[in-house]
C-alpha cells in the first residue's frame, strides 16, 4: 500500500470520529465568522463590478467603445466576448432579483466545483464535507458576491478544463474558453494543455473563443483589436498602489519596496515565476503527471499580476482543493 493510500485511510478514520467532527465544526464556525468580519470591515458599492460589465455591454450594443474609461476601478478591462457571459444578467430586473440570481449562480457553480473535484478523485462526502463551509465562508467570496465579480465563473471554466480533459474534450475546451474570455490570464492554460499533449482540447478552446468573437462581431459590430491591446498596455503600466491586493502592493504597504521600484520588482517576479513554470512544465512533460504543474500555474498566475483586488483570491480555492485531493489529504497540505 502506498503512502498516499495509507494517508487517505488515516484521514477517513479520523473524519469518522465524533470528536473530530465537533472540533472541525467549531473551527469552521470561527473561520466563517472571521470571514464575515473581514468582509464587513471593507464594504463597497453593491454589484459595482457587475454594473460595470453591464454598462460596457450596453455601450457595445450601441456600437460604442466598451473600454472607454477614466478610472481603473470602474472600467471594463477584459476581452470583448466576456460581455457575452454577463449579458444574461443585463435582461434581469435591476436590484434584488438581479443580485439574487447572480449570487445563486455563483454559489451553485462553486458547489458544483467542490463536488466535482471530490468526484474526480473518488472522495467520499464524509471526508470532504468541510470543503463546503471552507469555500462558502471564504472572505474574498463574500466581497465577490457583494461586488458582482465573475471570478467564480472563470474558476469554474478552469475546473471544467481540468476535470473533463480526459473524457470530454469539447467540454474541457469550452471551460477554458469561458475562462479566457472572462479573464485574460487563464490563457496560460493553453500552454498547460500543450505540455499535457491535450491538442483536441486546445483546438476546441481556440475554436470556441473564435466563435465567441464572431458572435460579438454580429452583436456589437466591428471593434478594432487595437482597442483591447491599448487596454492591456495601459494595465501593464498601472499600479493600483497600497489599496491593491497584488503581491507588489502588499510588499509596498509593508515597506519592503519603494513605490518607484515596483516596475523592476514586477519584472524580477515575472522572470522567477516564468523559470518556475518552465521547470515545472519540463517535469510534467517527462512524468505525465499534471497536478503539480496545474497547482503551480494556478497559484503563480494569481500572484504575478501587478493589479489585483481582494476577491481575486477566490482563484486559490480550486488549486488548493485539487492539491488536497491529489495528496490524499496529506496533513501538511491540509494544514
Amino acid at each position: 500500500m502506498s503512502l498516499q493510500d495509507r494517508t487517505m485511510q488515516v484521514a477517513e478514520k479520523i473524519a469518522c470520529t465524533k470528536l473530530t467532527r465537533v472540533l472541525v465544526a467549531l473551527v469552521l464556525a470561527g473561520y466563517v465568522a472571521l470571514g464575515l468580519q473581514t468582509y464587513l470591515a471593507f464594504p463597497g458599492p453593491l454589484m459595482q463590478d457587475l454594473d460595470t460589465y453591464l454598462n460596457a455591454y450596453a455601450q457595445a450594443l450601441k456600437g460604442l467603445n466598451p473600454y472607454a474609461y477614466s478610472n481603473i476601478l470602474t472600467a471594463y478591462l477584459y476581452p470583448l466576448p466576456g460581455l457575452l457571459i454577463a449579458a444574461p444578467f443585463f435582461y434581469l430586473p435591476e436590484g434584488f432579483w438581479r443580485s439574487a440570481v447572480f449570487s445563486a449562480v455563483n454559489l451553485v457553480l462553486l458547489a458544483w466545483m467542490v463536488r466535482g473535484i471530490a468526484r474526480h478523485y473518488e472522495i467520499k462526502l464524509k471526508i470532504y464535507w468541510w470543503w463546503f463551509p471552507l469555500a462558502f465562508g471564504f472572505a474574498p467570496l463574500f466581497e465577490l458576491l457583494h461586488m458582482g465579480q465573475i471570478n467564480v465563473i472563470t474558476s469554474f471554466g478552469i475546473f471544467l478544463m481540468f476535470a473533463y480533459s480526459d473524457v470530454l474534450p469539447t467540454l474541457a475546451g469550452l471551460g477554458l474558453a469561458v475562462a479566457v474570455v472572462t479573464k485574460l490570464v487563464p490563457v496560460v492554460f493553453f500552454v498547460f494543455l500543450a505540455i499535457q499533449r491535450r491538442f483536441r482540447e486546445i483546438a476546441w478552446g481556440l475554436g470556441i473563443v473564435a466563435g465567441a468573437y464572431a458572435i460579438t462581431y454580429f452583436l456589437f459590430g466591428s471593434q478594432s483589436p487595437t482597442i483591447y491591446l491599448d487596454v492591456m498596455k495601459n494595465l501593464a503600466r498601472r499600479w493600483a498602489g497600497s489599496d491593491s491586493s497584488s503581491l507588489v502592493s502588499i510588499l509596498y504597504a509593508q515597506g519592503w519596496i519603494e513605490s518607484g521600484a515596483w516596475i523592476d520588482f514586477q519584472r524580477v517576479l515575472l522572470a522567477w515565476i516564468a523559470i518556475i513554470f518552465v521547470a515545472s512544465g519540463i517535469c510534467a512533460f517527462a512524468s505525465k503527471q499534471r497536478e503539480p504543474l496545474f497547482i503551480i500555474v494556478s497559484i503563480g498566475s494569481i500572484f504575478v499580476t501587478n493589479v489585483m483586488w481582494y476577491h481575486y483570491y477566490v482563484f486559490l480555492l480550486l488549486p488548493l482543493f485539487i492539491w488536497m485531493a491529489w495528496s490524499k489529504f496529506h496533513p501538511v497540505i491540509v494544514a
